[in-house]
């Protein structure tokens, strides 16, 4: 008696054991149905993150390379502008130098003019 009371015992304990692994089972299943499509949305928004984070890396590239493109541009237009400026320097010290020159010839072709005027006048008389 008391061992048929005991197979009886282990009987409903194996059936509740039974019974529990099907619930967790169950339950198990439930959630990753339920989960299912959060676990997608979850993916998805991953994706577009990592599709989104290398646009970003690229966009950033580019901009890098245009700025170094510009900033070395910009060094040859400062070098340009310093040689232009050197050399209308050099250009206005020769066109003062020349002026210096012209103003100095027109002098001395007005002494020889009044020279010669004077000769002129001295072989009338």
């Amino acid at each position: 008696m008391r061992e048929d009371a005991l197979r009886k015992e282990v009987g409903e304990i194996r059936k509740r054991w039974e019974d529990a692994v099907r619930r967790a089972d169950a339950a198990n299943m439930d959630i990753e149905l339920s989960t299912a499509p959060l676990m997608r949305q979850l993916e998805s928004k991953e994706r577009e993150s990592r599709i989104r984070a290398a646009a970003w890396a690229e966009l950033e590239r580019q901009l890098r390379a245009d700025l170094e493109e510009a900033v070395v541009q910009n060094d040859s237009f400062n070098k340009e502008r310093s040689d232009l400026k050197s050399q209308i320097s050099r250009l206005d010290r020769l066109a003062s130098e020349r002026e210096k020159a012209l103003v100095e010839a027109k002098g001395t072709i007005n002494e020889q003019a009044n020279a010669l005027q004077n000769f002129e006048s001295k072989l009338k008389n």
